[in-house]
């Protein structure tokens, strides 16, 4: 794990961010090959066996690697001893988890459909098998789909990727659908979403960057030759990208959603910045933003994926980049107009940014992106784009993966080295504490990074 990446999870695990689904570190580019969207895993359909069916030594469940095998055989070992997926299930019955159910009259956690959607795999009974048991929380086919029929035949004798995935193996190689699989919990869909009620009953907000989560796990494949072989492997910087892409969609579905809409005066709350309400009105925090074209006293969409992708638009296709940036101004300013221009802009962004996710996938990052992105990251938040806090923190995250990017393409000197260092270390500090954030504060550690980095 990169120096960058251990900082940031300290501020991730202050954030308390909710627990979600398993994912892959990924070292190296490459491309997925394009299928349509398969069916999220909770969706698919199939039986699911359980984990105590990958758990054989021969299979998923040895202590150590096997010798001569084209996999570790380890995974399952991995799972249940180093990644906290294994334990959500668990967590379900602390006592700051109960204590949410009982404000919304719910019923107690274990048992609420609204947190097993996400706490665990909570697919309908007719699809739970023998070996299925709620307590495995986010277990292998929550990530990996139902093994009803790959299970007796994935390691046959001229079996291939392409038939398992047709027997209901999710691709997690493709990092489209990864990034969407992740995003399922992490962020939520129509059917599964932290609202502003379950938050307002004490449930941490939502945090999640879908590179910087991947590299906090511990990764229960080995990333060798035979590996590379079979399966495609990604730069931090395209998880990045492509990741925030996906994010972007995902909120933009909600904008689509039933959520949006309201049967009470207000929409559903979470879709906005949330610190343009939450922090003390002695505070005098507004400033102007470019990208909305907002005045003091709006209530802005939380639109920090779509800040970042537009950066990575630009610098990926400027044109494009252009249209997308005039396009989320556009959803800003419907937004303060009404629902029914909320969702003909939401719509209209939507087809840009479905455009931008394929161009995005395409695109292999060189050493040139990582210092253009970098240059674009800091010259934004200077010119104060991440004034609210959500924004910040995904910038936070964004420039940790490219400064290591950076890093590791070409080393930074000593001098260059402390000066990253610092500045980096009061970013972080600087969004540690969301009731504490100061933009002034934060952009001026912008500025000094920018000043060790590019002057």
């Amino acid at each position: 794990m990169n120096r960058f990446a251990t900082k940031v999870g300290l501020l991730i695990s202050r954030i308390k961010p909710h627990p979600g689904v398993i994912v892959l570190i990924a070292l190296q580019l490459n491309l997925a090959p394009a299928i349509a969207a398969p069916a999220l895993p909770m969706y698919d359909g199939l039986v699911h066996q359980g984990v105590a069916s990958c758990a054989n030594s021969v299979c998923h469940g040895s202590v150590i690697p096997h010798i001569d095998s084209n996999i570790a055989h380890t995974e399952y070992t991995v799972w249940t001893r180093k990644d906290p997926h294994s334990q959500t299930f668990n967590d379900l019955f602390r006592a700051d988890y109960i204590a949410i159910t009982r404000k919304l009259g719910l019923k107690p956690p274990h048992r609420e459909p609204t947190c097993l959607a996400c706490h665990a795999s909570n697919i309908p009974e007719p699809y739970r098998g023998a070996k299925f048991s709620m307590n495995d929380g986010i277990g292998c086919e929550t990530c990996h789909g139902g093994a009803e029929k790959y299970l007796s035949t994935h390691t046959a004798e001229g079996a291939t990727r392409a038939r398992n995935i047709e027997q209901g193996l999710y691709p997690t190689d493709n990092l489209r659908h990864r990034a969407r699989l992740c995003l399922g919990c992490h962020y939520g869909t129509r059917d599964q979403f932290v609202t502003h009620e379950i938050m307002g009953a004490g449930h941490p907000r939502i945090s999640f960057e879908f590179d910087l989560f991947t590299e906090l796990l511990n990764p229960h494949v080995i990333f060798d030759d035979d590996y590379r072989a079979r399966k495609p492997v990604y730069s931090h910087v395209k998880m990045w990208a492509v990741g925030q892409a996906m994010a972007a969609e995902s909120m933009l579905e909600m904008l689509d959603g039933k959520h949006l809409q309201s049967a009470g005066l207000f929409p559903e709350l979470s879709l906005f910045d949330c610190h343009s309400c939450h922090h003390p009105m002695s505070q005098q925090t507004w400033q102007p933003r470019s990208g909305t074209g907002l005045g003091p006293g709006a209530v802005p969409l939380n639109d920090s994926s779509l800040l970042m992708l537009r950066l990575i638009l630009q610098q990926v296709a400027p044109r494009s980049g252009k249209d997308l940036a005039q396009q989320i101004r556009a959803l800003h300013q419907a937004s303060n107009t009404g629902l029914k221009a909320t969702q003909q802009a939401s719509a209209r962004l939507r087809t840009l940014v479905d455009k931008a996710i394929a161009t995005i996938d395409a695109h292999e990052f060189a050493a040139a992106d990582v210092v253009a992105l970098t240059r674009s990251l800091l010259a934004a938040g200077i010119d104060g784009e991440y004034a609210d806090y959500i924004a910040a923190e995904q910038a936070v995250m964004a420039i940790g993966a490219l400064i290591a990017a950076w890093d590791a393409i070409e080393p930074f000197d000593g001098q260059t080295s402390q000066i990253v260092s610092e500045s980096m270390n009061i970013l972080y500090e600087s969004v540690a504490n969301d009731e504490s954030f100061k933009p002034r504060t934060f952009a001026n550690a912008l500025q000094r990074l920018r000043g060790g980095l590019l002057e």
